[in-house]
């Protein structure tokens, strides 16, 4: 199994594969293509960090919840445009943010060839996470 990390650069051109895992939460998206070739990760990160949060809430709390909704919008966006490349997609992970995404992904038009599904997962390794979409997508 090949545990390399890279940009999410990789993902936007024409995908290897039709499908494609994705463990995420609010802060990173690890995304993993199915494909013969041994599973790669790349990562896709919200740029609303901490220490942005922090820095946000010293100048006022409205400023810093806007300025953290504009910044989670646009990580939505980037993880929707390479969706749209794959036929087949399944989202899982810790928290609430899969459902978010999926909400919003359900809702464009442009996705509706894409096949959708949400799975619950705790933390996982990268090895787990890798071992999940083989699992996922073999028994299909």
């Amino acid at each position: 199994m090949k545990k390399r990390t890279k940009s999410s650069d990789n993902l936007k051109g024409t995908p290897k594969a039709k499908s494609l895992g994705i463990w995420m939460d609010h802060a990173h998206a690890h995304l993993m293509e199915f494909t013969t070739d041994p599973i790669t990760t790349d990562i896709v990160t919200n740029p609303f960090t901490h220490r942005e949060k922090a820095h946000r809430l010293s100048k006022g709390e409205e400023g810093m919840h806007e300025k953290e909704q504009e910044e989670q919008a646009k990580y939505y966006r980037k993880l929707g445009a390479i969706i749209s490349n794959f036929q087949d997609v399944v989202l899982f992970g810790p928290t609430n943010a899969k459902l978010e995404l999926l909400n919003i992904l359900r809702a464009d038009h442009q996705f509706e060839h894409v096949r959708l599904e949400t799975k619950e997962s705790d933390k996982m390794t990268q090895n787990e996470q890798q071992a999940f979409v083989r699992n996922y997508f073999s028994a299909r």
